[in-house]
């Protein structure tokens, strides 16, 4: 074997470049190599130039690659921080780092302070997964994903994920696979402490195992290029994590719905986590995968967005929505999923602050079909919905759009219409308010009075209590329960009810009385339409009426009795009391139809026709109710015109008389009049002033167009 001779050491150096050994080549030596230094002294590595840097070195920084490519949320949130703080180092270009793991945790934990240790890891191993894609060898420039710049080659196909899964299970001990599958719930999911109690293990080994199996995972995602796998397999799997629809919202407690091959890949890609970031977005807390219609998923949630807040007033029914806007429930769900203020609920659309006990109220309505009085709307309420809610009125009222006051106590649903009205309104609609005998408030004092007194007239409510309370009386009748107005202008104690009703008090025999029981029999009231009209006391009053009242009162009365309905009335006293009706005539001066002169919301006419649609007819008198008047008011007559000029009802030539609904026709000026209400919470008079048709020869005489006409001028006048 032939000895080389040392080369002697040069000490001089020659500043000519034709003589100077470094740019000449050595001939003896071989080619000249970047790393034989002929110059003197230590050898090191020469600093690299600026001028020899590619442009892939410093095409992206550390901020830009979490940006482009997530890795998951806690590290993109760490990034974003650092940068918002203006951190030099988080600018530093990701080439441009070391390449080992350890050198990577350590220097990105010297750069972004504050970076917690499993954030640093995770971004360790997506780096090096990165630079294992999209290596650059020679220092030849390769673009990033998605410049079109980049030159398009066909790569070979990936390997599906079963081949994937063998490899891994081959590399993997059976100590550490068996760790792994339990953790990752291929197996019976355990957590670390129930593993290693169930295996009678030390938990530092079942630790060293588990992170020996994803480190080897890892290893093996890099060898084999997990992500181009992934590319194909991660789509697939997809409508099997969201159950068929397009958003997915992990549970950190469960492990994800994947089969074990796609287990295994997002394990060795580096955690589930980090692929639902990678192939998907996240918006508004939810989940949809990057495709091509995802902009366009995303500028229809806008649009839907606006015009629900500016046409419509939430909440709203989804199904109401999917029917106006022509769109499936299914649709609106998840474009609203993308949006950032309205949002579903319940089954139905709510701002994102919108409570939602207006929503049970309304369940609670449509689940009952009917129009329910307060009290029974509360007992249908369940005890963890309730609340402070001893003021139910003001809560319904304050959502005009979702609930429509019929009668002083009764409301209904405006998402979902009644099929039927109530017969019974008096009935007793479960428990009664409790009361405080420390409470001194007007509520309180009224339930007392009627409780300890029996039912009371308006005027002996108001010499009971103090001037000083007298002004909250009528709120405190109309928002409580259990204060039931026995017959008009008369208050009762709904636990008393039924004892009262059988021995009416003095108040009931009196002529105003009389003649309104007569006016209610004309109209075709049913007779539960106050609980004092019962068969027995019309025959009470009857007998006080025929010695105590004037005689047009007591024939007024007797015209429309029915003595077979009277209990405990001999044949000799039914024959005598119809030879009675036969003899009087019906004549009352009460509800006379010379005009009206005040002014009422027109959302109080929806709740008359409403009325009149649920029941098929409608009376003057239950007009009135609907208006919150007196029971024997004008008001009810000129409502009764309005809805016989826009051909809602037939009107009878006796306006004492109830008038027949014409079904379609009711059923279409709802639907109309109803749609504004709902979509603002108000009702203007402009919207009902074109389904009023004038006529100079209306369908019965007692109908005035002069009298409508002026009303209509006022209300305008009101509303400017």
């Amino acid at each position: 074997m032939p000895a080389y001779r040392k080369r002697p050491r040069r000490t001089d150096v020659s500043l000519d470049p034709s003589t100077d050994p470094r740019s000449q080549p050595d001939r003896g030596a071989g080619p000249a190599r970047a790393d034989r230094h002929a110059v003197p002294g230590p050898r090191k590595p020469p600093a690299r130039a600026a001028s020899t840097r590619t442009p892939d070195e410093l095409s992206i920084t550390l901020a830009g690659f979490v940006a482009r490519y997530p890795v998951s949320r806690r590290v993109d949130q760490a990034i974003r921080r650092a940068a918002s703080r203006r951190v030099q180092a988080v600018l530093t270009p990701i080439r441009r780092l070391p390449r080992n793991y350890i050198a990577w945790c350590h220097a990105l934990g010297e750069e972004i302070p504050g970076l917690p240790t499993r954030a640093v890891q995770q971004l360790v191993i997506a780096l090096s997964t990165f630079l294992a894609r999209y290596p650059n060898p020679g220092g030849a420039t390769r673009a990033f994903p998605g410049d079109p710049s980049a030159p398009q080659s066909a790569p070979p196909a990936p390997m599906p994920p079963v081949a994937f899964q063998r490899l891994a299970i081959e590399a993997l001990t059976p100590a550490a696979r068996r760790v792994f599958e339990a953790r990752v719930g291929i197996r019976a999911h355990r957590t670390l402490p129930q593993f290693a109690a169930e295996t009678d293990t030390h938990i530092e080994r079942v630790r060293a195992l588990d992170k020996q199996a994803r480190h080897t995972l890892r290893a093996l995602g890099i060898r084999y290029d997990v992500w181009r796998i992934l590319d194909r397999a991660f789509p697939a799997a997809w409508p099997r994590l969201c159950a068929g629809a397009v958003s997915y919202t992990p549970a950190r407690s469960a492990p994800p719905p994947l089969d074990p091959p796609m287990l295994y890949l997002c394990e060795a890609a580096g955690g589930f986590e980090s692929c639902l970031s990678h192939y998907c977005e996240q918006v508004h807390k939810r989940w949809l995968l990057k495709t091509d219609a995802s902009d366009t998923v995303r500028q229809r949630a806008l649009m839907l967005q606006a015009e629900l807040l500016e046409e419509w007033r939430l909440p709203q029914p989804l199904s109401r929505l999917a029917r106006r806007l022509d769109l499936s429930e299914r649709d609106i769900e998840v474009l609203l999923q993308h949006g950032d203020r309205p949002r579903c609920a319940h089954g139905y659309v709510v701002a994102a602050s919108r409570p939602s006990r207006h929503l049970v109220l309304d369940a609670a309505l449509r689940q009952a079909g009917t129009p329910l009085a307060v009290a029974e709307l509360r007992d249908r309420l369940m005890r963890r919905h309730q609340g402070p809610m001893h003021d139910m009125h003001r809560l319904l009222g304050a959502a005009p759009h979702l609930f429509l006051r019929i009668w002083a106590h009764q409301w209904c649903s405006l998402t979902e219409l009644p099929a039927r009205l109530r017969d019974t309104p008096h009935d007793d609609l479960g428990s009664l308010e409790p009361s405080d005998p420390d409470d001194r408030s007007v509520r309180q004092a009224l339930l007392r009075l009627v409780r300890d007194h029996g039912p009371l007239t308006w005027s002996e409510l108001r010499q009971a209590l103090s001037p000083d309370a007298r002004s909250g009386i009528p709120r405190a009748v109309t928002s409580l329960p259990d204060l039931v107005k026995c017959a008009p202008g008369i208050y009762g104690y709904r636990g008393d009810l039924e004892r009262d009703t059988r021995n009416p008090p003095q108040a009931f025999f009196r002529e105003a009385q009389a003649t309104a029981f007569a006016l209610g029999r004309r109209a075709g009231l049913p007779p539960s339409f106050y609980p004092f009209w019962t068969a027995r006391n019309e025959m009470a009053l009857c007998n006080w009426a025929r010695e105590e009242a004037s005689t047009g009162t007591y024939q007024t009365l007797v015209a429309h009795a029915e003595p077979r309905d009277w209990p405990d009335l001999d044949a000799a006293a039914v024959a005598f009391w119809l030879r009675e009706r036969d003899r009087c005539s019906f004549a009352p001066e009460s509800g006379r139809n010379a005009g009206f002169d005040g002014a009422f919301p027109a959302s109080r006419l929806v709740a008359a026709l409403l009325v009149g649609a649920l029941q098929g007819r409608i009376s003057w008198m239950e007009a009135n109710r609907c208006l919150g008047a007196r029971v024997n008011a004008r008001s009810g007559l000129l409502v009764v015109s309005l809805l016989a000029m826009m051909g809602a009802i037939e009107p009878d030539p006796d306006w004492r008389r109830p008038h027949s609904v014409r079904g379609d026709r009711a059923l279409a000026t709802l639907t109309e009049l109803l749609a504004p209400l709902t979509r603002t919470g108000r009702l203007s008079w402009e919207c009902v002033e074109p389904w009023i048709e004038a006529s100079d020869q209306p369908g019965a005489e007692w109908i005035r167009p002069g009298v409508v006409g002026s009303f209509l001028s006022r209300v305008r006048r009101l509303h400017r």
